[in-house]
């Protein structure tokens, strides 16, 4: 049957023959439309290592089940891995359930779309949320950093800026994989 609401006419027939009619209007309701998922993200665009956050909004839902286990990294243009956290922030008037993903410790550089997985949550009528594939919007560069290698190479940047008269230098070194 199609999605819609249906009248229902029944005929039963009793074991003596008789048969009697009951009519109803309005009364079957079915429902073929899974939950609504809308993804508001990346915040930020772009990063060289610091966390990102995605916004999730579930419409028309009973119940969700969200999880860091439903949430996957799709790459392209590289390989870039992270840590997945997601997090329950509640209810509004316009929503029916939101949650925060957030992706940190990022290795590697590319550009990054965001899929979950299908059945994160389901309606009243036992409709499953599909699955959802963000574009790739995120772009990645967690290999990001001064063109020198080593701590030799920061070294002597150190001793030439101080040399000039550079005060404050403050550096964040994070070694690269080989």
């Amino acid at each position: 049957m199609a999605e819609g609401v249906y009248d229902v006419q029944m005929e039963v027939e009793d074991s003596g023959g008789n048969i009697s009619w009951d009519t109803t209007e309005n009364e079957l309701e079915i429902d073929l439309t899974p939950p609504e998922i809308e993804v508001v993200g990346p915040e930020p665009v772009e990063t060289t290592g610091e966390p990102v956050v995605y916004h999730i909004f579930y419409r028309g839902v009973k119940e969700v089940s969200l999880s860091a286990d439903d949430v996957e990294i799709l790459t392209q243009g590289g390989e870039v891995s992270a840590t997945v956290s997601v997090e329950r922030i509640g209810k509004s008037s316009d929503v029916d359930m939101e949650y925060q993903i957030t992706l940190s410790d990022f290795e590697g550089k590319g550009e990054v779309a965001l899929h979950i997985l299908a059945g994160t949550a389901v309606d009243e009528a036992g409709n499953y949320a599909a699955e959802y594939t963000s574009i790739y919007s995120l772009r990645v560069d967690a290999e990001a950093g001064l063109p020198v290698g080593g701590d030799v190479g920061m070294v002597l940047i150190v001793m030439l800026l101080s040399g000039l008269g550079v005060a404050g230098i403050r550096y964040r070194y994070r070694s690269q994989k080989s």
